[in-house]
């Protein structure tokens, strides 16, 4: 009798509850940060510290629970070149800081709509950063490298892309990805600037194989 019952509910659900309930991807980032900026009122100089994206890379899991909905586990290195930009009274000097690069992590419910070859969806769910590190020149500091460790932090991503299917498993995918960071940066009491508001916003495009 139990088979009996499993052979009808098999028979009862759709076969694309079953086929490609995975997928795998790799795929190139850039990544836009937020400018962290503070002001001297005594001095009245602004500075400002600004990141440029590099390009990354990443990869990802996707395990769908059903047809329009997944799971998905993602690792990805975003890299930048950093540099500070001090202005007052009509003048302005900028100086290379050194390269950013920092890991981050995240597992998301996302939402499929449609059912055709061109799938758009949506998502959120928690992610992490980890590993952040500013990578400071010899030519900056006037001796060696200096390495400036950065905070590891859990927060919330939220997220949004198109899968585009060219074969029945092959996938180009585009995707935007915002996860909200600050770190500390070990700065004296009185300095202008105590924190560093990185806020990345990622666009990534790669390839996807459903198995």
């Amino acid at each position: 009798m139990r088979r009996v019952l499993m052979l009808l509910v098999a028979l009862a659900l759709p076969a694309s509850v079953f086929a490609q309930s995975n997928a795998f991807a790799v795929f190139g980032n850039h990544a836009s940060f937020s400018t962290t900026s503070a002001t001297d009122p005594v001095e009245d100089v602004t500075v400002d510290i600004k990141f440029e994206s590099k390009t990354g890379y990443g990869v990802s899991y996707d395990r769908f629970l059903s047809p329009n909905l997944s799971v998905q586990f993602l690792g990805q290195r975003l890299r930048a070149d950093s540099r500070v930009v001090a202005s007052g009274g009509g003048i302005s000097l900028s100086q290379d800081l050194g390269s950013l690069d920092l890991n981050q992590f995240d597992a998301a419910l996302h939402w499929h709509f449609g059912s055709g070859n061109f799938r758009p969806y949506v998502g959120g769910g928690i992610g992490s950063i980890q590993g952040a590190t500013l990578r400071i020149p010899p030519e900056v500091t006037g001796d060696v490298e200096e390495s400036v460790k950065f905070d590891n932090k859990v927060t919330w991503v939220a997220d949004a892309g198109i899968d585009w299917r060219v074969t029945p498993n092959a996938s180009v995918i585009f995707t935007a990805k915002y996860m909200p960071y600050s770190t500390g940066v070990g700065a004296e009491p009185g300095d202008l600037i105590q924190r560093l508001k990185l806020d990345p916003l990622t666009y990534a495009a790669g390839f996807s194989w459903r198995f």
